[in-house]
């Protein structure tokens, strides 16, 4: 269930702490998160996904955005984080990094 700080995409994608971003701004996070979900569910590693936004330092023009990215696929869990002044640039760092420890530890049940 979501409430106000949740943002659920679909039904198995999940948005935390993403309720104090601009409009213009969430479209871009939708986009490339939706981005992301079609590219692992391709792979078959899709089964749901939970992203967390923490605005660590908060100050006008210089805030610090920390990005927890948790994939849930083939029976796993797969975490991952990354932080950056860039919203869009931590967002794509985080969800590139638990698609490599997905892709990493899935090779080994091959």
């Amino acid at each position: 269930m979501a409430d106000k700080d949740n943002i659920l995409l679909g039904g198995n994608i999940q948005l935390a702490g993403f309720a104090r971003i601009d409009g213009a701004s969430m479209e871009v996070v939708r986009k490339v998160v939706g981005t992301f979900s079609q590219k692992v569910g391709r792979h078959g590693l899709f089964e749901g996904l939970k992203v967390t936004l923490k605005e660590v330092h908060k100050r006008e023009k210089s805030e610090l955005y920390e990005i927890h990215a948790h994939l849930f696929g083939k029976g796993h869990k797969f975490n991952a984080s990354a932080m950056g002044r860039n919203l869009f640039m931590a967002l794509d760092d985080a969800l590139k990094r638990v698609e490599r420890e997905a892709e990493h530890v899935l090779a080994k049940f091959k």
